[in-house]
Parts: C-alpha cells; sequence; structure tokens
C-alpha cells in the first residue's frame, strides 16, 4: 500500500499548481477530463442550480462568485462590485431553487462594508446582496470566546448553509466551530 503523500502527491511534492482546474466524470468516477483550467485561480466550492444542470456556480480563492452556463467550460464574474473578496462558501437553497448564499473571509476591521458578510442572491447567482450589513454583538449568542466583536466572526468563514428542512435555519462554520440561526440569519 501506498503512504498517505505518494497517494496525493505521486511525485513527491507538495506545492500546489497555480492553475485552478476543473473536471468531469461521465463514467462514475472511472476517467476524468478537465473541462476549465485558468493561471491564478483557485477554487474553494462550486454548487449545481437544481434547474438548469448546466449552469454552476463556483467561488475562486480571493476573486469572487463566477458562474457558468455550459457545464464548466467558461465562467462569468458575479460579483464585480465586490473586487477581489474572498467568497470561501456557496450553496443553495434546497426549498427554493432561485436562491443561493454565500459568505465572505475577511480580515477583521470596522471599515469593512458588512461585520459579517452573509450574501445571498434570488436571481440564480446574477446578483447578491448583504443579508445583514451590521450586526451587533447582542446578536451571537454563546459564541466563541476569542472573538470580542461582530466583525471578526468574518474573519475565519468556512460553510454557510441553510437547512434543508427548516428554510429559517442557517449554519455558520469557522475555524473554531459552528454556529445556528433559527430565525434566518438576525441571530446566532
Amino acid at each position: 500500500s501506498l503512504p498517505f503523500s505518494a497517494y496525493l502527491f505521486p511525485d513527491g511534492s507538495y506545492k500546489r499548481e497555480k492553475i485552478g482546474k476543473l473536471y468531469l466524470s461521465k463514467d462514475k468516477g472511472k476517467t476524468w477530463q478537465t473541462i476549465f483550467e485558468k493561471s491564478g485561480v483557485s477554487f474553494t466550492n462550486l454548487v449545481f442550480d437544481k434547474d438548469n444542470p448546466a449552469a454552476i456556480l463556483v467561488t475562486f480563492r480571493n476573486d469572487g462568485i463566477y458562474k457558468s452556463t455550459d457545464s464548466g467550460k467558461t465562467f462569468t464574474k458575479k460579483t464585480i462590485a465586490f473586487g477581489m473578496a474572498d467568497f470561501s462558501t456557496i450553496c443553495s437553497d434546497p426549498n427554493n431553487s432561485s436562491t443561493f448564499y454565500s459568505a465572505v473571509c475577511q480580515y477583521p476591521s470596522p471599515n469593512n462594508y458588512a461585520s459579517v458578510p452573509l450574501y445571498v442572491s434570488k436571481d440564480k447567482g446574477e446578483t447578491w446582496q448583504i443579508i445583514i450589513r451590521n450586526y451587533n454583538w447582542s446578536d451571537f449568542k454563546n459564541f466563541a470566546a476569542q472573538y470580542q466583536r461582530p466583525e471578526e466572526i468574518g474573519w475565519a468563514l468556512s460553510k454557510f448553509i441553510i437547512d434543508n428542512k427548516n428554510p429559517n435555519k442557517f449554519y455558520l462554520m469557522d475555524w473554531f466551530g459552528i454556529c445556528v440561526s433559527e430565525d434566518s440569519c438576525k441571530t446566532w
């Protein structure tokens, strides 16, 4: 049996390529073909449109949200207004196929546009709006002790998802744990 590192990095290198690639398998994972590659991008997450399997929304590290309508061959940036924002997660709403959610991982600063950068699109990823621009510290109950103010929460975001059964319940994950909102992201 091969050691774990040899399995993941057959050449013995841990250096990551500087070309972002998206692969497709048409035989249940037996073989894969590259359908998209671009220098300088890094995929952090992807989600498919339930109504159109050729439509894919992806997050690129430090470059926002992009959409493909041709099964991943080309992508168009949908968050131009956000600049080089580090959108780290994206998910679809299981109750409404037009709605998607995403979050930005941002360095804590009182100058940030939003204290906790959680976004929603209600038009299949074409446009994005902040869910709540400025949270108060009282909106976060029993949160991780290392945080002292809301904008620190946006620093290490890794996942932001909606519950499959309850449309008012959301999960927000960061490097330190998971928090839950049962009132559509008003309090956590």
